[in-house]
Parts: C-alpha cells; sequence; structure tokens
C-alpha cells in the first residue's frame, strides 16, 4: 500500500513540476531582458544606450527618469517667463530651442520623480519596440550651457531646466520597461558642469542616488 502511494505521489509531484515547466520556462527563455547599457553623449544631448538582450522584442519599451536634490534656487523660469516663450513658440519648433518646462520655480517641490522621457529615435516617441539584440537610445538630457533641460515624453518639451555651478551635483536613476519585460536594473547618473561650461553628464552607482535624496 505504500509503494502505491508513494508512486501516486511521485506521479503527482512529477506532473506538477512538469506542468510548471512547460508553463514558465519557455516564457523565462524567450523574454526580453532590457539594461541600460551607458550614457551616449552626441554633441550637446546625453542619451541613455538600452539594450535588449532577450530572444524576442520588447514591446511598448518606455524610460523613466527620477532626480533627487532639487532646490527652489536650482530651476530656472518663473511661470511668467515661460507663458511668454510659449505664447511665442510655434507647434514646428523643436522643444530643445526654448525654455518651454513642465517644472517651473513656483513649482520646484514636484521634484522629478518617476517621469517619462522620449526615445531620441525618429520619430521620437514615448513607447517604442526594441528587437532582440539591438539597441536603442532615450535622450534625457541636452545642454548648451550652464543649465541641464531634462526631457519629458513630449520631444517638444523639456521637463525643467537646472542650473549647474562648479560645486552642484544631482544624482538620479533611470529604468526601462516594457509590456512583456521586467523593468531594468536602476542606472545611476550624475549631472554637473563640466570643463566646457556645459553640462556633463556621466553614470555612477545607483547608491549615491540615496545618498543625494536625504
Amino acid at each position: 500500500m505504500n509503494n502505491y502511494l508513494i508512486l501516486i505521489i511521485s506521479a503527482l509531484l512529477g506532473g506538477f513540476c512538469g506542468a510548471v515547466f512547460a508553463m514558465y520556462l519557455p516564457t523565462w527563455w524567450f523574454a526580453p531582458r532590457l539594461r541600460i547599457v551607458d550614457i551616449d553623449p552626441h554633441g550637446s544631448h546625453f542619451r541613455l544606450l538600452v539594450h535588449n538582450s532577450g530572444r524576442s522584442a520588447a514591446i511598448n519599451a518606455s524610460g523613466r527618469i527620477t532626480i533627487k536634490g532639487i532646490t527652489e534656487t536650482d530651476v530656472l523660469g518663473t511661470k511668467k517667463d515661460i507663458a511668454e516663450i510659449r505664447k511665442s513658440r510655434t507647434g514646428e519648433e523643436y522643444w530643445m530651442e526654448t525654455n518651454d518646462a513642465y517644472i517651473r520655480v513656483e513649482e520646484w517641490a514636484t521634484g522629478i520623480e518617476m517621469e517619462a522621457i522620449h526615445w531620441a529615435t525618429f520619430p521620437s516617441e514615448m513607447k517604442m519596440n526594441i528587437n532582440p539584440s539591438f539597441y536603442e537610445r532615450l535622450h534625457f538630457v541636452y545642454s548648451d550651457g550652464s543649465y541641464a533641460k531634462i526631457a519629458s515624453e513630449n520631444k517638444y518639451v523639456s521637463r525643467t531646466k537646472l542650473k549647474l555651478n562648479e560645486s552642484k551635483r544631482y544624482y538620479g536613476i533611470a529604468i526601462v520597461s516594457a509590456e512583456n519585460a521586467k523593468p531594468s536594473d536602476p542606472f545611476g547618473f550624475e549631472i554637473s558642469l563640466g570643463d566646457n561650461g556645459r553640462a556633463l553628464v556621466k553614470s555612477c552607482s545607483a547608491r549615491l542616488f540615496d545618498i543625494s535624496g536625504k
């Protein structure tokens, strides 16, 4: 009797394990895997280089950034300044040529918390598919002076414009996710004033992000 019971239990366990492997192993094996590899500087533009090392396309992949340590004195542009800019701006104008920002001096406390950014490829959209083994770029910072324009999900609008000086450092993290993929590991970055009088954006440990946000 005991032998029959052992056989029944073994059969049930074997069937259960087989079903689990049949259901989840193919998903795990073929799933897209997203990773932010590095920062890709291109003139005054800084992009995040994203790689899909999985075996299937990442569907509707999108990127988000968080930047801590922003104070009222760090944000350029008042509501009045930006309202005047918006009056003169047309829909055809490229957003990097404007100071049209979501975060104004009066609203600095809203900060940048898991805010969406857009892809650098044409047409620039918030979401896109990334084929397996492909690299794509997310635009997140632009600088042609002693400030850093932070991108939004809209290529025509910067999220905010941050002041830069010799002593100021902004720390942040970026994450990429997709409908059919787990979020990437957090990618740490630092924004400071470079020797050329423009923003210097470089990777750093994501743990520095916690330190700067305290």
